[in-house]
């Protein structure tokens, strides 16, 4: 409990500190390398394997969006273009991205770091699939991509691949 108010005061005092001029804000996307950081991990995956799985979303969004992300250690300046954080929150939704760069998860449900080939448990939520799915929230609200041409996909028919981008068909 401690834990989780010295979190939301401290993020809160890195997103007044972030705000900015609208300008500003925009400009940061404009940026050919765009930097990400990791706050924490869910309580049901190893810092190691959240780090994989989003290492591998931002490698599937860059040839898209025309950037490069780079990964860089949570600070408490921290810098970084986006962050990415797992909190207690209680919601319905899995997690929420907001257009100024973070990621927030709710840490409420059970999120796996799926191998191809494996079997998908309906209970456990695909760590690389979220990654996905809340990196291309926040490229399209900052007009990184444009949202009616690129979507998240990924096979449910019980066996897991890996979520890929693709183009959808322009009628």
């Amino acid at each position: 409990m401690l834990f989780n108010i010295f979190v939301s005061l401290f993020l809160f005092q890195v997103v007044t500190v972030n705000a900015g001029p609208a300008s500003e804000k925009a400009q940061k996307w404009l940026k050919p390398i765009l930097t990400y950081s990791i706050f924490n991990s869910p309580k049901t995956l190893s810092f190691n394997d959240t780090q994989e799985s989003f290492r591998y979303a931002f490698y599937q969004w860059s040839p898209i969006g025309q950037k490069r992300f780079e990964e860089i250690p949570w600070n408490e300046t921290n810098a970084s273009d986006m962050k990415i954080i797992f909190n207690a929150f209680n919601g319905a939704s899995v997690g929420h991205a907001l257009s100024d760069g973070e990621i927030w998860i709710i840490d409420q449900r059970i999120f796996k770091k799926y191998i191809p080939g494996e079997r998908i448990d309906p209970q456990k939520k695909d760590i690389t699939l979220i990654a996905m799915v809340h990196i291309q929230s926040i490229l399209i609200w900052n007009n990184v991509i444009n949202g009616n041409d690129y979507s998240v996909t990924q096979n449910f028919n019980g066996i897991y691949i890996l979520p890929t981008v693709i183009k959808r068909n322009q009628s």
